[in-house]
């Protein structure tokens, strides 16, 4: 993709290429990775790395754990009718992280040399609550592919031939394995896959290179699938990470904006992103469960198909199409029969960018004195706990910190669980951000005022689990944040 259709996700300005490959702001000169053509475009980019790489170690722990129990069993029970699936559960599981190490080796590769950098906010910017041996399901069920992919594809692009007024650009929010992203992209001049699993992303450029793809099921009793690249390499796709809600195209850019099983959190953020990358007249088509909004009330759940279709013509913009669609999850079948399947009720709706909002504030700005007055509050709807869970396997004790946000589970390790406990803690409703700040240090919670600020922006403008009371109307608008490579974080004492 052209950088002149690009901007920073930091400060708004245009991007330009930099070096062989990597881009940076022309503004406030961020700079922003790119690992075998796809560009990353997280707050703290070169710190998100290692965090990707954190999966193997995961995977590793995960197999070695698992190895160790079974192993044990069958030192215990030789003889066990158990044998067989045991073999084949640890074969799929060493497969599975072989194949992870493979596709992660462009990132080691690029960071050879670097010094690790780990904070707070470089964990929070890549957690997807998915592992790889989840994602890998969805490799098949798009390109095996399951009915139910092509069903629900057939959905987008009758949309795409009816209702779409321009086919310059498309973007798939959330484009995991690629499948649709493929699918329709046939129809535009380019298609834009954009997605917060950079390891997910190269195992789908290497398939869509004309690469096969042998993967085990985790959910299909680790039974082995053989995925065929497609018969001709797409020509027109650009793969970039990123997070939805901070997308790295410039205003009203693109055709056409899919979203698939988008999350039911933060999707007034999600909108408003959506509005600003449409050009005039663009569609927005959508296939995801139902959406809670700001205000909603948690045990309700997610909004009915009409509930959420009247919101969203509030948001800027006019129904082209709606239906509800009955979708198989997870349809395993075809390689193991006693796999089990979800089938659920979802919604598919498409719509079009009818009105024109403000997008151009930027009332988020960590160099305004003026953020340091903002009241931040918990987002009643996004129903947050930390969990610190204790399990008791009869040969050990297992200690477990979790950060849930609805029904996402997030490992999250002791620092961190701190952190986080500390911040939430101290945000009720009526303490100013300051007083909050405050109270941290008093806790022995270490940030400097710029990582404060850079977190709480991030846990407001793109995950959604903070609000805030503004004390000035600048402070009550969508916005970005700025990075710690733009200009410094303004004093709460100015």
């Amino acid at each position: 993709m052209k950088s002149k259709h690009m901007q920073c996700i930091g400060c708004g300005s245009e991007i330009a290429s930099h070096g062989t490959s990597d881009y940076r702001c022309v503004s406030c000169g961020m700079t922003f990775p790119s690992i075998d053509g796809i560009g990353i475009f997280l707050p703290k980019p070169m710190a998100s790395l290692f965090g990707f790489l954190d999966e193997i170690e995961s995977a590793q722990f995960a197999f070695e754990k698992t190895q160790a129990e079974l192993g044990e069993y069958l030192d215990q029970n030789p003889a066990s009718e158990l044998s067989a699936r045991i073999r084949k559960t640890l074969s799929g599981m060493e497969c599975n992280l072989r194949l992870l190490k493979q596709q992660c080796a462009p990132i080691q590769n690029y960071l050879n040399g670097f010094s690790r950098q780990e904070d707070f906010l470089s964990w929070a910017s890549v957690q997807t609550a998915y592992s790889y041996n989840h994602m890998l399901g969805y490799f098949y069920q798009d390109w095996h592919p399951t009915a139910d992919f092509v069903s629900a594809t057939s959905l987008f692009e009758r949309v795409i031939l009816e209702h779409c007024r321009d086919k310059a650009s498309a973007v798939v929010l959330g484009a995991g394995a690629c499948g649709l992203l493929h699918a329709i992209s046939g129809h535009f001049g380019q298609a834009i896959g954009i997605d917060l699993s950079l390891p997910t992303l190269l195992t789908a450029k290497d398939l869509m290179a004309g690469n096969p793809l042998t993967v085990h099921i985790e959910k299909a009793a680790w039974n082995e699938a053989v995925i065929s690249p497609p018969s001709k390499p797409p020509y027109n796709l650009t793969l970039l990470v990123a997070n939805a809600m901070n997308v790295p195209l410039k205003n009203s850019t693109a055709s056409v904006v899919l979203t698939q099983h988008a999350p039911e959190f933060n999707t007034v953020r999600l909108m408003g992103e959506i509005h600003r990358i449409l050009a005039p007249d663009g569609l927005w088509i959508n296939l995801s469960p139902g959406f809670i909004f700001p205000g909603d009330p948690g045990v309700l759940g997610g909004r009915n198909l009409g509930e959420s279709l009247s919101y969203i013509h509030k948001r800027g913009f006019s129904l082209v199409d709606s239906r509800i669609h009955r979708f198989r999850m997870h349809d395993f079948e075809s390689i193991n029969r006693e796999s089990g399947t979800v089938e659920k009720n979802i919604h598919f709706f498409a719509a079009r960018k009818s009105t024109v909002l403000d997008i151009t504030a930027n009332s988020y700005k960590s160099n305004d004195p003026g953020i340091w007055q903002a009241i931040p509050k918990m987002a009643d709807e996004q129903m947050l706990s930390l969990i610190q869970r204790k399990t008791f396997t009869g040969v050990r004790i297992e200690n477990r910190m979790e950060l849930g946000i609805r029904d996402y589970l997030l490992p999250i390790g002791g620092t961190y669980y701190h952190i986080a406990d500390a911040l939430f803690s101290s945000i009720d409703g009526k303490r100013r951000l300051s007083e909050v700040y405050d109270n941290l240090l008093a806790q022995q919670i270490t940030l400097s005022e710029s990582e404060f600020i850079e977190i709480v922006g991030f846990l407001a403008m793109e995950c959604g689990i903070i609000n805030y009371h503004a004390t000035d109307n600048r402070l009550d608008k969508p916005s970005r944040y700025l990075s710690t490579e733009s200009p410094p974080v303004a004093s709460r004492h100015e």
